[in-house]
């Protein structure tokens, strides 16, 4: 395989992992009622979802919890494409992404919400991987308009969700315990 194929076979995964990072965030943020103004990605792979002012108005254990879901989804919706652990992407991509819920885990724990660190995470994570599984359709198919545009805005967001049978009506994913 000469160089050039390795490069642009890399390019493409790293554009494909940034994909359904994004696209797991823009779904779990339609899902939680929460919608996107902007999901883009770069040739670099990287990506941003931009959201809309609400994130530092978190009131409630559910708000918070569902603000945790929603900052791991990207880094559990780009592992179950890539099929790779989901540790493995936290540790490297998902990185930023964990430290941002580290705060959210802290409030829950010093609330009385959870009883440790672990428990906090573990029960995220059931609900994240309950969303990522059940909304998968619709994250595949931002993933593919994120690698065909590079950026999609709200609208075109919620009509392809729309578009997507898959995606049905709003539910809390945090809210049982």
């Amino acid at each position: 395989m000469t160089a050039e194929i390795r490069i642009a076979r890399s390019t493409h995964m790293s554009l494909k992992r940034a994909a359904y990072h994004e696209a797991g965030h823009a779904v779990a943020r339609a899902a939680l009622g929460k919608p996107s103004i902007r999901v883009e990605i770069s040739d670099d792979g990287h990506g941003m979802t931009h959201g809309t002012n609400q994130e530092g108005e978190l009131r409630g254990q559910y708000a918070v919890w569902d603000e945790i879901v929603y900052g791991l989804a990207g880094s559990y919706a780009e592992a179950r494409a890539a099929k790779v652990s989901t540790a493995s992407v936290l540790l490297t991509h998902g990185y930023q992404d964990w430290q941002q819920i580290q705060p959210a885990i802290d409030w829950l724990i010093n609330n009385g919400y959870a009883e440790s660190n672990r428990a906090a995470h573990l029960r995220a994570e059931a609900h994240t991987r309950e969303l990522i599984r059940e909304r998968w359709a619709g994250i595949e198919c931002i993933a593919a308009a994120l690698l065909e545009h590079r950026s999609l805005n709200g609208e075109q967001i919620d009509n392809l969700l729309k578009m997507d049978s898959a995606t049905g009506a709003r539910s809390s994913v945090a809210r049982s315990k």
